[in-house]
């Protein structure tokens, strides 16, 4: 019982967040259609009909209740291991719900981008100061040990491009979230092993709840409205969820000495594809004189379906794509310098959009340069 412990709290949580999924997707289908919140077909999206858009509404309320039943039923029933909730998880958690407040108000009544960019920043500039950094790059660029100061930007920076990120590669049916599930399947393998057992418990509940929505998401009947989005409340959620396991995962210390491995490496691999499409688009976007900001249609799946694909089938080669990376990556790392895994890393995914462009020009479809 004792070595059984660990993982029965992960499958519980993972179980019970399930449950709730299922249970809530029904019901957030029926609001939606009831009060007439759709994502509207544009000239940007892949649909062509008004599609109900609050599916991420059941994320962080089924990931915290499964969690909660989790860990007071395990911390009551076991002496021999605890799994809890210190000051550092709370904040954790109360930055997730502002986050997710947030693209919950987006979703139904709509908030300007420079908004939502100013509670993002509020929200990740307090974590440095919770001891939550980039406390180390692992040599990438020469970069080590770094002070308070740099980190904190860094983290800051780097968490507000991952919630951003996240967002924007929910363009897709089942796109953002299988792409996280994989993530945090990843992740609760690596804190698993290193004993982090709230993290498991927290990313398991998380996970759980992804699969009735990707379900619904995927193989919804969109005519007879049972096909959902996540919305800005999903993507933001999940972004700042990742964006802060990589960071956790990537700090040096007494735990995670850096000669044990490259922790960083092996973090960011799990959500490479959306950090390297975005700075793809935004390098597209200044090539052409034109606003990192604006909205359009270069994005990775945007692009397969230019190259004749469908959703499914695009959504089966991006996959393919972020596995190709993490098993990569995971190999690479205790042999060669983090500079030169990003490099490969970053010579991968233009040789990618470089295939994928050929069979856009094939099609007779617009190319850009990237």
């Amino acid at each position: 019982m004792i070595y059984a412990y660990p993982i029965l709290p992960v499958l519980l949580a993972a179980v019970l967040s399930m449950i709730c999924g299922f249970v809530a997707m029904p019901l957030i289908l029926r609001f939606c259609i009831k009060h007439k919140v759709y994502d509207e077909p544009n000239a940007r999206k892949v649909h062509h009909n008004n599609i109900p858009r609050l599916g991420g509404v059941a994320f962080l309320p089924s990931m915290v209740l499964s969690c909660l039943i989790t860990l007071t039923t395990f911390n009551s029933l076991c002496l021999d291991h605890t799994v809890s909730l210190n000051l550092w998880t709370c904040i954790f958690f109360l930055g997730l719900i502002i986050i997710y407040v947030t693209g919950l108000i987006d979703d139904v009544v709509g908030l300007r981008a420079s908004v939502k960019f100013i509670i993002q920043l509020l929200v990740v500039s307090c974590l440095p100061f919770c001891y939550l950094y980039f406390n180390d790059l692992y040599g990438f660029l020469g970069f080590h040990q770094l002070p308070f100061w740099l980190g904190a930007l860094v983290t800051v920076f780097f968490l507000v491009y991952t919630i951003n990120a996240m967002n924007l590669i929910d363009g897709i049916d089942g796109l953002c979230s299988s792409l996280s599930l994989i993530a945090l399947g990843g992740f609760c393998i690596l804190f698993y092993r290193v004993h982090f057992y709230t993290y498991t418990t927290i990313i398991a509940g998380m996970m759980g709840v992804l699969v009735p929505y990707t379900y619904y998401n995927l193989f919804g009947n969109e005519k007879e409205n049972k096909k959902i989005f996540m919305g800005d409340a999903g993507s933001t959620t999940l972004g700042f969820l990742l964006g802060v396991l990589v960071v956790k995962y990537s700090m040096v210390t007494p735990l995670f000495p850096i000669d044990v491995a490259n922790h960083l490496i092996a973090a960011l691999s799990m959500i490479a594809v959306p950090l390297l499409d975005v700075a793809r688009v935004i390098l597209v976007r200044i090539h052409h004189h034109e606003g990192i900001f604006n909205p359009d249609k270069n994005h990775i799946h945007h692009k397969l379906l230019r190259a004749g694909l469908t959703q499914h089938q695009a959504l089966l080669v991006i996959l393919a794509a972020a596995l190709t990376i993490i098993g990569g990556n995971l190999l690479m790392q205790n042999w060669i310098g983090t500079t030169w895994i990003a490099a490969i890393n970053i010579l991968f995914y233009l040789s990618f959009n470089i295939v994928i462009n050929h069979f856009i020009k094939r099609r007779g479809n617009k190319i850009y340069v990237l």
